[in-house]
């Protein structure tokens, strides 16, 4: 095996299960989500769509987008899918663009934005306070004022309000689901109004939670960083007993039905690719536990989701390697350089975590890359 220089897509770390090659993945979803200046952010609002004809030189430039100093870095238009050390390179430079010249600060942005740099760049992300770079976890969880971060006592630990607008939490445990990612543990220390708490009280009113219905993705990522065992069961409010495994047929539909199973997926944030992403994390930790069992019930109908999501995401996939903006329905793409751009970083994001590091080096992956 060659050796080479580690780099900042080698050392990025974004909680158990994630392989490096996953970071471009992650920072463009997270940029579509947080609303940079070129991206339009993670709507539920049909898309403007083109045909998928339409070549990559068409309808991708946002004639309202201002142009921001220094220039960034242009991906260069090569014969082939760049690969080894040239995407390395490729990817570190985006890394670190964004991350130089991208600040994001306390006094400007909210929670929303801010915790979406947490997702991409992990524990050690920071944002400006006045004119002091602090760790943007290590401000929050000691209890310091963040727009956005509002958490409030629950009867079973603490409950993440869902807040209108990007500016707090927008899904159900999306705060549970970028902390735990983030290498921090479930015991570490978290301050709400003055008075001590630990993660693991956010994962408890989380499961507390539950019912059927639940928009569960974030759920599902929170869970697979923080319950041991995975497959244990826990009562609910109502008394109701849950289990990871009824949460994936809940959202994944029941294993003889995977026409309606591939429809609830379609009706999910992002075109369900989060919803997937969950899937496939609490999948690779059952499967961590207890190697060889075969997979049955809930667990056999999210290998089944992701297997099918795989091909169509491929199928569906641009002339120019972009995916599409409507994910698993068929191969479409946008006037805007922001929906291109958030579809392929949620779907990349998708295939970092569904893949193996064989199948994240094919050609097809690749290419979508740059």
């Amino acid at each position: 095996m060659t050796s080479h220089k580690p780099t900042r897509s080698d050392s990025a770390n974004h909680g158990w299960g994630r392989p490096s090659s996953c970071t471009l993945g992650i920072l463009l979803s997270a940029l579509a989500c947080a609303g940079t200046p070129i991206l339009g952010g993670c709507e539920q609002a049909l898309p403007t769509v083109l045909p998928a004809s339409v070549s990559a030189s068409q309808g991708l430039q946002d004639p309202t987008t201002k142009r921001t100093e220094p220039t960034r870095p242009v991906a260069r238009q090569l014969a082939s899918p760049p690969a080894g050390n040239l995407l390395r390179t490729m990817i570190d430079d985006q890394l670190d663009f964004i991350e130089q010249q991208r600040e994001l600060s306390l006094e400007r942005n909210a929670a929303w934005q801010i915790m979406h740099g947490v997702l991409a760049f992990g524990r050690d992300f920071q944002v400006l306070h006045g004119d002091q770079h602090v760790n943007a976890l290590d401000w929050v969880l000691a209890g310091k004022p963040m727009k956005g971060w509002t958490l409030r006592k629950g009867s079973a630990g603490l409950r993440a309000e869902l807040e209108p607008g990007k500016n707090g939490q927008g899904h159900e445990d999306q705060w549970l689901a970028v902390v735990s990612q983030s290498g921090i543990d479930s015991k570490h220390s978290l301050i709400v109004a003055d008075r001590q708490y630990q993660m693991h009280d956010v994962l408890t009113q989380a499961m507390h939670d539950t019912y059927d219905g639940k928009e569960c993705p974030w759920t599902l990522v929170g869970l697979s960083q923080y319950l041991q065992p995975i497959d244990q069961s826990w009562e609910a409010a109502g008394g109701s007993r849950w289990s990871v495994e009824r949460m994936l047929t809940m959202a994944g539909g029941a294993e003889y039905d995977p026409e309606y199973g591939e429809q609830l997926v379609n009706e999910g944030a992002c075109g369900g690719t989060h919803l997937l992403i969950g899937m496939a994390m609490v999948l690779a930790r059952y499967q961590q536990q207890y190697p060889d069992r075969e997979l049955a019930g809930g667990w056999k109908v999210a290998a089944e989701r992701i297997a099918w999501a795989v091909r169509t995401a491929r199928a569906n996939q641009l002339p120019d390697g972009s995916f599409s903006i409507r994910y698993f329905e068929r191969p479409a793409r946008s006037r805007s350089v922001g929906e291109n751009l958030g579809a392929t970083g949620h779907t990349l994001e998708l295939l970092a975590i569904a893949l193996d590091r064989q199948q994240l080096a094919e050609p097809w992956v690749r290419r979508a890359t740059v």
